[in-house]
């Protein structure tokens, strides 16, 4: 199949006037709208900021494109794959162009990427630090939801109905989301709250207007936020009254959300965030967070821990046991880093997990292409 790629144009300072209506919509150099066409910059200020954050316009949204082949690593997948869902959201299809047919082949080729290289997109989702946050997380989300939904055994209609929900889940709050994981610590406004509240039915909304009529990613969409004590929002549903896929929905991005910093909280180890969602009350039904232990792994894929040795390593696979995965060792018990990563079991003293580690905390960085290669 073929797919389109946009292509972007440098806008120039002197292409701008203050005072003036712009002639182009503006977008930064990860397609993210700056300035719709006809805004009129009011001052020296604004303009400045903008020209040093890197204006760009769209110059071609039709030309051929046919994707990264099948065998590439599966990390550089997931990366075009945010890119191509960030220009997908934030750029006008031309006439003819249909967007859900667009998102639908976006989520078929998660859905193939996850079934293929499970524990690369675990790992990606621990190692994407990129700053514009709010569209991968979606993506982060997605990832989840596909491997939960695999072991809930979700026919491939639905599959692809929640992945379609969890690529479009935040289309009207994806500013606010970016400014809170930019800012530092500070408490949610009164107006960010109500925006949050609002968002499942803006975002139904929102994808209405871009055409998308299939009624079980709307559904789901609309009920992501439910909760399965009722205490959820916007309709207060409760068990099983709301949609399987978007229960699984729902717990994704309650666990993804955690592994983030917010301006209003600190990012969680993915163990404290599965501690969190377990002790946590009535909000996701309890067999489905089982499911997610045993999805994800109390120690998942990406994650840095020390071993009870006193080797450091990277979770490299889940094992057949949620606490005892494999681990590739890239620093010894001595402190030294290793010429080349060394396989470690876990499941038995002494190289059973002792703790994990935030990768912030390492004196040391490694590139985890080198652990999935494909």
């Amino acid at each position: 199949m073929a797919y389109k790629r946009v292509t972007m144009g440098r806008i120039n300072v002197g292409e701008l006037q203050i005072g003036v209506p712009i002639p182009y919509t503006a977008y930064d150099e990860n397609y993210c709208l700056l300035l719709r066409e006809g805004v009129t910059l009011t001052n020296q200020r604004q303009l400045d900021a903008l020209v040093a954050r890197g204006l760009y316009r769209v110059d071609n949204l039709a030309s051929p494109y046919d994707g990264l082949p099948p065998d590439a690593n599966p990390l550089t997948r997931f990366e075009q794959m945010c890119r191509e869902l960030n220009s997908l959201l934030a750029v006008a299809l031309p006439e003819g162009e249909d967007f859900s047919a667009r998102l639908l082949s976006l989520a078929a080729r998660l859905d193939d990427l996850c079934a293929g290289h499970a524990d690369a997109c675990l790992a990606a989702v621990l190692h994407d630090r990129e700053s514009r946050y709010a569209v991968r997380h979606m993506v982060h989300v997605a990832i989840v939801a596909r491997l939960l939904a695999g072991l809930r055994a979700l026919s491939a209609s639905d599959r692809l109905s929640l992945l379609a929900a969890a690529l479009t889940m935040n289309m009207s709050i994806l500013a606010l989301q970016n400014e809170l994981n930019a800012q530092g610590n500070r408490s949610l406004s009164p107006a960010d709250r109500l925006l949050i509240r609002s968002h499942p039915e803006k975002s139904v909304s929102l994808l209405q207007a871009r055409g998308v009529t299939e009624p079980t990613w709307i559904a789901i969409v609309a009920q992501h936020h439910e909760a399965y004590d009722g205490r959820g929002y916007p309709l207060g549903l409760a068990g099983a009254t709301i949609l399987p896929a978007a229960r699984i929905l729902a717990l994704a991005d309650a666990y993804t959300a955690r592994l983030r910093h917010r301006a209003d909280r600190h990012a969680r180890l993915p163990n404290i965030s599965l501690r969190e969602i377990f002790v946590g009350g009535g909000a996701f039904e309890p067999a489905l967070v089982a499911l997610l232990v045993k999805t994800v792994g109390i120690f998942p894929p990406g994650l840095i821990v020390e071993l009870e040795n006193g080797e450091i390593g990277v979770v490299t696979c889940r094992g057949t046991l949620a606490h005892a995965p494999e681990v590739h060792v890239v620093v010894s018990a001595h402190g030294n880093l290793l010429r080349q990563p060394e396989r470690r079991s876990t499941n038995a003293a002494p190289t059973r997990i002792r703790h994990a580690l935030a990768a912030d905390s390492l004196r040391f960085r490694f590139d985890p292409l080198q652990f999935w290669t494909g």
